[in-house]
């Protein structure tokens, strides 16, 4: 066996997905990371944020490396890998379509994040205050504006309109009220298989950390797929062990159970 690698989620994984708007890393978690980095293991974020959007606590984790945006942008040892930009007239259409749509909008970049706000909508208002107490820079909304992926957000109680415009999109349903959309060619899964092919790891010495529908892909492709126990009952079906919340030191104690923490050897095979 060669040297071992994870990917971590960040809203729910790495972090209390009960902290509401705050940012609260556990205690146990910070341990388990730091001893894991100290034994050899090598550690990623993969997260759908931005890395414009990724807290400062997560940045100063001690992470090898980054996958942002749901594989829209990677990063190794601080050298930018991988970056995929919608282009520019699909970015314009994109945004006209919202305002058409009578949408809202969150247009994410590595550089920042725009917003588009025709609801008026309290998450979005929520959002955008987050954002700027965390310092996260706000872009204007121009057909300069670069992004690599985006959210819509509609009425609770209103059906979602034709979204036939990005069929070649991945759309991640949540809440009742808001959608993910990553380009097809990218996902957290496909960032891990460009990083194992180019860091020359074995698929057995590949670890998944996640706890949502934006993280099926990476789970997928790794051979062990750690699940938190506040996932979805479909998410938890992928899961080669289920662990429990952030917040009850379930990080912790699924890198504990696979030997992750003082290079002990994995007996969970």
């Amino acid at each position: 066996m060669g040297r071992k690698i994870c990917f971590f989620d960040v809203d729910g994984t790495l972090t209390d997905e009960r902290g509401g708007a705050e940012i609260i890393i556990p205690k146990s978690t910070e341990m388990a990371l730091q001893q894991a980095h100290d034994a050899g293991v090598l550690l990623f974020v993969n997260t759908g944020r931005p890395f414009s959007t990724v807290p400062q606590k997560i940045k100063d984790l001690p992470m090898d490396g980054f996958v942002c945006g749901c594989g829209t942008w990677i990063m190794h040892e601080g050298k930018e890998l991988f970056r995929n930009e919608i282009p520019k007239q699909k970015r314009i259409e994109i945004m006209h379509k919202v305002k058409e749509l009578g949408l809202s909008c969150v247009y994410e970049a590595k550089e920042g994040f725009a917003i588009d706000d025709y609801l008026n909508h309290a998450p979005m208002k929520i959002i955008t205050d987050t954002y700027l107490r965390e310092g996260f820079p706000l872009l204007e909304v121009n057909d300069d504006l670069v992004f690599e992926k985006f959210c819509f957000f509609k009425e609770p109680d209103s059906p979602w309109p034709d979204l036939s415009f990005i069929d070649d999109y991945d759309k991640f349903f949540k809440l009742g009220y808001f959608c993910e959309i990553v380009p097809s060619v990218c996902s957290k899964g496909k960032a891990i298989s460009m990083l194992m092919k180019r860091l020359q790891i074995e698929e057995e010495d590949c670890y998944s950390f996640g706890d949502s529908n934006n993280d099926v892909e990476m789970l997928k492709v790794t051979h062990h797929s750690i699940v938190m126990d506040n996932a979805p009952d479909d998410v938890k079906s992928l899961a080669t062990y289920i662990t429990k919340r952030a917040s009850e030191d379930g990080l912790y104690l699924a890198m504990e159970h696979f030997g992750l923490l003082k290079g002990e050897k994995d007996d969970s095979k």
